[in-house]
């Protein structure tokens, strides 16, 4: 299959489509743009190390199968201003305390219920922190 992608005797969407389990086969292989921490390690390691327009030389095997890697392109990333930044760090943060929050309440909830059947962790008290 590789000698095949490599010699141009297919190409890489066509076999994305027809051999991927992948829900990317629909897109033709294409994971998208991604970020460091987007895929599991062993799968990110391949992929940091390969040239623009390279395919890899052998599968590469993750804990979810065997996969051929094909690096499109690499867009180096850039630290952006504070200010540009500003809302979408207190949209996480609010949704962060909201989820932690509901967290908390519903293991005092389930400290006062009488529950059956199954092991639900309760608070302490009313205030968890």
């Amino acid at each position: 299959m590789i000698t095949d992608l490599e010699t141009g005797a297919v190409r890489f969407g066509e076999l994305a489509r027809a051999r991927s389990a992948c829900p990317s086969a629909e897109h033709a292989g294409n994971l998208g743009q991604l970020s460091p921490g987007s895929t599991v390690p062993e799968f990110e390691a391949v992929l940091m190390r390969l040239p623009e327009g390279e395919v890899t030389g052998s599968p590469v095997e993750t804990r979810y199968g065997y996969h051929i890697i094909r690096m499109d392109r690499r867009i180096d990333g850039e630290q952006l201003p504070f200010e540009a930044v500003r809302p979408r760090i207190a949209a996480w943060l609010e949704a962060a305390s909201w989820s932690k929050a509901v967290q908390q309440f519903i293991a005092v909830l389930a400290a006062e219920a009488s529950i059956e059947g199954i092991e639900i962790g309760g608070a302490d008290g009313p205030l968890v922190q």
